[in-house]
């Protein structure tokens, strides 16, 4: 498949920013115990395993904004609102709905779906915002 002609600074800001998100999101001071404590991992476990993890979030991520630069482009979406409301689209469509179901069929409370799934809801608004407007 080849991709579309997409803008690599936009891909790679997008990709950085995404990065910095998780960072914040599952921080210690914010739902990074809680989120522990529901998976089930203590924070040493966490940390055992903290540079594979960030590696493989990183390039992850980077395929995302790829991705979604391809869809943005694709869909004709230029600007911050037309590439966040897409980016919504795409997160209730393919993030949403299997984040949802795996949450119920695994026996997991609703609230890792609420953490999770708000990460992945802010993070793709404003990966496409930022892409669509660049």
């Amino acid at each position: 498949m080849h991709g579309f002609d997409v803008n690599w600074l936009a891909v790679l800001v997008a990709t950085v920013v995404k990065f910095a998100i998780g960072g914040a999101w599952y921080s210690p001071v914010a739902f990074g115990p809680r989120w522990g404590a529901i998976v089930g991992v203590s924070p040493g476990a966490f940390k055992a395993r903290m540079l594979s993890a960030m590696l493989t979030d990183l390039v992850a991520s980077f395929v995302l904004a790829w991705v979604l630069a391809n869809v943005l482009k694709f869909t004709g979406a230029v600007g911050l609102i037309p590439g966040a409301r897409v980016s919504f689209f795409l997160w209730l469509g393919f993030v949403a709905t299997p984040l949802l179901s795996t949450t119920v069929y695994e026996g997991r409370p609703i609230a890792l779906f609420g953490i999770n799934g708000a990460y992945w809801l802010i993070s793709m608004l404003i990966m496409g915002g930022l892409i669509g407007a660049w």
